[in-house]
């Protein structure tokens, strides 16, 4: 059967959101001038193994890669205009590469990436650094626990092994020299590179700030304005993962703790021959001066070997191992890390001039990100000031960030200023999640139950979720929603299998 191009309405936006599994994936049809849809795609990724399951008669199918990037092509006629990639996680950039013959194929306009990605910024390229040398630090602590001897080892190699799995899109990323080899090239970095090869062969990449003074523009788009809300430019909100008080709806480590467990790690690639720590680096870490050391290869010759057999070695005594004590720490920094480069997000707010409503797509975005907005305001033609809580409290649209964790949507200074007076009539949300793969095969609450519950309230039941095929009214006796106003929000959505698709008007 033949594709359908995807239209767009005379005055307002399609936004389509597609069904693959725990992962994001947006199309939008914006009208131009000549009366032909803009296309705009932000995101293409999935966590791997979590592929939605849908039952056809006797048969389960599931939509790979090929045929959501082929549907996205087709209903396209083969051209987006705007490409935007939020962060190089794989669930939001996976699909480019592992579908990229289709890609290669599609004439792509514009790439817009956060200023994380410019080559030419500074800090990106200091904290690009930082984190190649993070990720090799947890890929030497895997392999220390490969043969892993307790059940808290295996789950501990288990951790970074999803960290690790996240960071080079591979679900099945063995501790071995392939691993290795895939985290120094970076697997999600080749997806972005495909795309911008295809748009700097056209109109060429953006790397976004939100210091900018002026909206963005959608090329022959009238009165739509895109503001750049984030990621902030600055390392400390970077790292500030949680919600803090009434934010909410601390994984902590030191400095120093930090140091040592890489010091331990890097010891043991250079032991192991693995290549990746000099000995300067190595003994830059180290929190004991070498006078007071015994070298491992000291500490196992046959002079030292009966004491250190007994009292070291030996299965009973690893908790006396300092190098075993400091890859606990491992674990703490495997997830800080993950949500790290979640605060790396391009945030994008989307306004239309005539009727204010505003699209809020926030990628993955964690604390840091979203308290840094709080400090940025933007002119108008008119020299008017535009705040960004005057955009949240017309926010009609709602793209919830990171499958609905716990530290990716904060209440106060977030949901609860979004969709104010008039635009909450009209508010939806929409959650790419797989619920029941996160929480079965990953102990994931994606969506958090109680930011699943305020967003019910807040959208009043328009809320749509990758992995549930229906909605239904709230209960009258809420008095929530008029049956006017749900049978507008019905008729102006379209559910199947491979997509959810709302028509803002």
């Amino acid at each position: 059967m033949t594709t359908p191009i995807m239209t767009a309405p005379e005055k307002g936006v399609k936004v389509r959101m597609y069904r693959q599994g725990h992962g994001d994936c947006f199309l939008l049809a914006f009208r131009q001038t000549d009366g032909s849809p803009f296309y705009l795609l932000i995101d293409f990724g999935l966590k791997a193994g979590s592929e939605l399951k849908f039952q056809k008669g006797s048969k389960t199918v599931k939509h790979d890669y090929n045929e959501i990037a082929q549907h996205i092509s087709d209903s396209t006629g083969g051209h987006l205009h705007l490409v935007v990639v939020t962060h190089e996680h794989e669930d939001h950039v996976s699909g480019f590469r592992r579908a990229g013959d289709i890609f290669k194929k599609m004439k792509i306009d514009r790439l817009w990436l956060a200023w994380t990605e410019d080559p030419k910024n500074e800090l990106a390229n200091s904290l690009r650094k930082k984190y190649k040398d993070t990720l090799l630090g947890l890929f030497a602590v895997g392999q220390q626990l490969q043969a892993a001897s307790t059940p808290e080892d295996e789950r501990l190699r288990d951790v970074i092994h999803d960290v690790l799995g996240f960071e080079t899109e591979d679900g099945e990323l063995p501790f071995g020299a392939d691993a290795k080899k895939k985290i120094k090239g970076i697997n999600n970095k080749i997806a972005i590179k495909l795309i911008k090869e295809r748009a700097d062969k056209r109109d060429g990449t953006d790397y976004l700030t939100p210091n900018e003074k002026q909206p963005q523009v959608l090329a022959n788009v009238d009165g739509v304005r895109v503001y750049v809300l984030g990621p902030p430019e600055n390392e400390a909100l970077l790292k500030n993962m949680d919600p803090k008080g009434n934010e909410e709806f601390h994984l902590a480590a030191t400095f120093g703790q930090e140091r040592s467990l890489f010091a331990a790690a890097s010891a043991h690639a250079a032991r192991s021959g693995m290549g990746d720590a000099d000995k300067e680096e190595v003994e830059s870490n180290q929190p004991f001066a070498a006078k007071h050391r015994i070298p491992f290869k000291k500490a196992t010759a046959r002079k030292y070997e009966g004491f250190f057999k007994r009292h070291y070695f030996d299965s009973k005594s690893k908790w006396r191992t300092i190098n075993h004590d400091w890859m606990r720490a491992a674990e703490q920094f495997a997830i800080r890390m993950s949500s790290y480069v979640n605060n790396t997000s391009l945030v994008l707010a989307f306004e239309f001039a005539d009727s204010g409503n505003v699209l809020l797509f926030v990628g993955d975005a964690q604390r840091g990100n979203w308290v840094s907005w709080k400090n940025q305001d933007w002119e108008d033609k008119d020299g008017e000031t535009i705040a960004v809580n005057d955009l949240l409290a017309r926010t009609v649209f709602y793209k919830v960030g990171h499958h609905g964790s716990h530290n990716a949507t904060l209440n106060e200074g977030g949901l609860a200023e979004m969709a104010k007076g008039k635009y909450a009539k009209h508010f939806v949300a929409m959650i790419p999640s797989h619920e029941k793969w996160a929480k079965e095969k990953k102990k994931w609450e994606h969506p958090l139950a109680e930011i699943r519950a305020a967003l019910y309230r807040k959208t009043r039941g328009r809320l749509l979720q990758t992995d549930r095929s229906r909605i239904r009214k709230p209960n009258a006796s809420t008095n929530l929603i008029s049956t006017t106003e749900w049978n507008r929000f019905k008729n102006n959505v379209e559910m199947n299998e491979l997509y959810f698709e709302l028509t803002i008007k």
